[in-house]
C-alpha cells in the first residue's frame, strides 16, 4: 500500500513553460539512469536521440511539501510523425528506485506524459527513447519537459 502511495503520489503529464535547454543526443551524455538531465520546474530541454540511443531526465522535489508535477517528451512537430517513448521511476530519500514503468503510448506526432504529486526529497526520472527505428536522428527533434500541474 505504501508502494501504491508513492507511486500515486510521484507520477506527472504534459504543459511546457519557461526557460529552454537545447543539445543532441551524444553517446555518453544522459545515457544512463545515474547520470540524467536535471530539469526545473517549468524547464524544458530539446534534442534528438541517436540511433538506439535514449536520454534520461529528471526533477526532484527540494521544497518541503508535496509537489504537483507534469512530466514527458512531445515532438517538437506534429508532421514529423516521430513517437517518442518514456519509461519513468522515482528514487526515495535513501536512494532506492521504485519503477512506474513505461507510460501510456499517444501514437506518433503526439506527447507522451505523467503526472503527480511528489513528495518532498523524491526525484521522478524518465528515459526518452524512439518507439521504432524510424523514430531517431535529426530530423526526429524532441522536448523533455516538467512543471506543475
Amino acid at each position: 500500500m505504501k508502494k501504491k502511495k508513492l507511486l500515486i503520489s510521484a507520477v506527472a503529464a504534459v504543459s511546457v513553460l519557461g526557460s529552454a535547454q537545447s543539445a543532441f543526443a551524444i553517446s555518453g551524455i544522459a545515457d544512463t539512469l545515474t547520470n540524467p538531465i536535471p530539469l526545473g520546474l517549468g524547464s524544458n530541454y530539446s534534442s534528438y536521440v541517436d540511433y538506439m540511443d535514449g536520454d534520461w531526465f529528471s526533477y526532484t522535489n527540494t521544497t518541503s511539501s508535496n509537489v504537483s508535477i507534469i512530466y514527458g517528451v512531445y515532438p517538437n512537430s506534429y508532421s514529423s510523425g516521430a513517437n517518442f517513448d518514456v519509461t519513468a521511476l522515482l528514487q526515495d530519500p535513501s536512494g532506492n528506485y521504485i519503477p512506474i514503468g513505461t507510460l501510456s503510448d499517444n501514437g506518433a506526432g503526439y506527447g507522451d506524459y505523467g503526472t503527480g504529486s511528489l513528495a518532498p526529497g523524491f526525484k521522478i526520472i524518465w528515459r526518452v527513447f524512439g518507439h521504432s527505428g524510424s523514430d531517431y536522428g535529426s530530423s526526429k527533434p524532441y522536448t523533455a519537459y516538467v512543471s506543475r500541474n
